[in-house]
């Protein structure tokens, strides 16, 4: 009975630390989730589309250049995590993408993090920003 009741008391043991080493992700915020595409009112001849879920994301290349390889990989998937404003997208493949998430006035936007640094020094929005659509 003695090494009945020791072996129970190391498995409890082991299932408590085990779980307690364990961080749950937060869920992403339903206001942030959806497509996110290039400003309308802009003529783009190419670009992406970016669309958020619950910490998963497609990521879609558009051009008018029909024979662009870069057409084939479309949708590109993955996982993302947010922290603040850095969102990190990490693609299937391996490759990691760091973006930053701001208010606009009516959505949300995407922003490159180099273009989000330039923006803060000229205030000017460039033309490849994603904005939020609204559904």
């Amino acid at each position: 009975m003695k090494k009945f009741n020791t072996k129970y008391l190391l498995i409890v043991c082991f299932l408590m630390l085990s779980f307690i080493g364990c961080k749950k992700t937060p869920l992403v915020p339903t206001a942030i989730q959806g497509l996110s595409t290039l400003n309308p009112n802009a003529r783009a001849y190419a670009g992406c589309s970016i669309r958020l879920g619950d910490g998963v994301f497609a990521y879609d290349w558009f051009t008018d250049v029909s024979n662009d390889p870069e057409l084939k990989k479309n949708p590109q998937c993955g996982h993302f995590v947010i922290s603040g404003s850095d969102i990190v997208l990490t693609f299937y493949d391996g490759f990691v993408s760091h973006m930053v998430i701001t208010k606009g006035r009516d959505s949300y936007m995407l922003w490159g993090a180099d273009q989000y640094k330039k923006y803060l020094n000229t205030h000017q929005i460039p033309l490849d920003v994603l904005y939020q659509q609204k559904t």
